[in-house]
């Protein structure tokens, strides 16, 4: 199976298979990811990991879908403890909830990782694209590519 399809299906599976969720407020890291830039279309589904565990087994995420308003979406993960996470995003043009590829496996909307890490033939490793969030809020901003 090629890389591309692989982080395709990865991406998909991750966000599609963690709920919406809003979470509860209160104390700890808040973790606020910003998208500009985008098309006025569809929604951003935004899947934020809580260890590297979690992240190579694609469970255990916190996962949002926020509408592209104006060309900006953000997505807001409160009631976090203090660590490291990661965020995988993409841009859900067409409202269908899934990432769409090219028979071969590329994306053909647009992804990205927190600190915008970009992988050869597949995902970031987890160092590339985890970030520290401290008691307080966290802002990041991801471009979708």
């Amino acid at each position: 199976m090629s890389r591309p399809l692989i982080l395709a299906l990865a991406l998909t599976c991750a966000l599609s298979s963690t709920p919406s969720v809003s979470q509860p407020g209160g104390g700890g890291a808040t973790v606020r990811v910003r998208f500009e830039g985008l098309r006025p279309e569809g929604a951003v589904s935004v899947a934020l990991f809580p260890h590297e565990t979690a992240w190579r087994s694609r469970d255990g995420a916190r996962s949002l879908i926020q509408p592209v308003q104006g060309g900006h979406a953000e997505a807001t993960f409160t009631g976090l403890a203090p660590g490291r996470y990661r965020v995988m995003a993409y841009h859900d043009r067409n409202g269908d909830g899934r990432l769409n590829t090219l028979p071969v496996g590329l994306p053909t909307e647009p992804y990205g990782f927190s600190n915008n890490a970009r992988g050869t033939f597949g995902p970031p490793g987890w160092r590339a694209a985890s970030f520290a969030a401290a008691e307080g809020e966290t802002v990041h901003a991801i471009r979708l590519r």
